[in-house]
């Protein structure tokens, strides 16, 4: 009986490495890029649309050149949870004086301001707890308002990615509404697993604080025949307010350029690669592969690549010397 493994990423390794970096603040960006890139590192940036700065549409697709835009949705807001009840108040808004226990009206008609208390989000507060928060149907416009004006800017590397903005929130309607607007992931929250996340629960393993203790945990951890994904998110801000810039060249340095170790890809391309190896088909003899993508394996000990919708014999591989 032929011995078949099919559980390898390009470079025949199990291990992907990504990055998901959020808002889009092109200043600290441009450092982080500067540190990442010439280590061979590809990920995402999760943009609202309303943040953009002021560089040109060809400026931008050179910046983020190589990297995936994701949707952060426009004006970056929270949305209502299930069940919650609010209170708008028809006072101007001064964060300075204004009562926690009331939304307030913005200059977008269906966006607020509010008091993360209210949601019960006590990770989310600090000094200045106002946020901007927006009822279901109007954050759904939000959410296609950006991916059209994103599409504008980024034609070929914007994604079906969605990233909330806040993490995780509790409204059963707006994850179904992602899922039916045809979004491959949706990224919140934080994981201690390193095995490929499901696509709707996709949530990194690092960020700015402990991103070399948790590159030296995966690093080392052991062959279990199964594909393995790394990811930090957090905003590039984040490394400048904690002055952790020297984490962040040091974990480029040490874990960057090294293709028979790691795969680094953006998220879309490694859920996109776990399917098609999952979808692979093994029978009467043949590897079937019907992804267009190339795919890696070990058949007898030997290496062999499965180009894209391709039939590859098993009994040729197992006959060569």
């Amino acid at each position: 009986m032929n011995s078949i493994d099919l559980n390898y990423f390009p470079g025949f390794t199990r291990k992907s490495i990504t990055f998901s970096i959020d808002d889009g603040n092109v200043k600290y960006d441009k450092i982080f890029l500067d540190i990442v890139n010439p280590n061979g590192f590809r990920g995402a940036f999760n943009l609202c649309s309303d943040r953009l700065s002021d560089m040109s549409r060809e400026e931008y697709v050179k910046f983020y050149f190589v990297h995936e835009i994701a949707n952060h949705v426009k004006y970056h807001p929270y949305v209502n949870c299930d069940g919650a009840e609010f209170k708008i108040s028809d006072e101007p808004f001064d964060k300075n004086t204004s009562d926690h226990g009331y939304l307030y009206k913005t200059d977008v008609e269906g966006l607020y301001h509010f008091d993360v208390k209210l949601v019960g989000r006590k990770s989310l507060e600090d000094a200045s707890s106002w946020r901007k928060i927006a009822f279901l149907e109007h954050y759904k416009k939000f959410v296609r308002d950006c991916y059209n004006e994103l599409k504008e800017i980024f034609p070929n590397n914007l994604t079906k990615g969605f990233v909330l903005p806040f993490g995780y929130q509790n409204n059963k309607e707006l994850m179904r509404f992602i899922k039916d607007e045809g979004y491959s992931y949706i990224r919140y929250g934080r994981s201690n697993s390193f095995d490929i996340p499901e696509r709707m629960k996709f949530m990194p393993n690092a960020t700015h604080l402990d991103i070399l203790s948790k590159a030296e945990e995966y690093e080392k951890l052991p062959d279990d025949g199964k594909l393995k994904m790394f990811t930090f998110g957090v905003h590039s801000i984040d490394f400048e307010n904690s002055g952790t810039w020297q984490d962040l060249a040091e974990y480029a340095e040490k874990y960057g350029n090294r293709p028979q170790t790691y795969w680094y890809a953006t998220p879309s391309e490694i859920f996109d690669m776990a399917d098609a190896i999952a979808a692979a088909k093994i029978s009467d003899g043949y590897i079937v592969n019907d992804s267009d993508k190339t795919l890696y394996g070990v058949i007898d000990g030997k290496r062999v690549t499965i180009p894209a919708y391709y039939k590859l014999s098993i009994d040729a591989v197992s006959k060569k010397k």
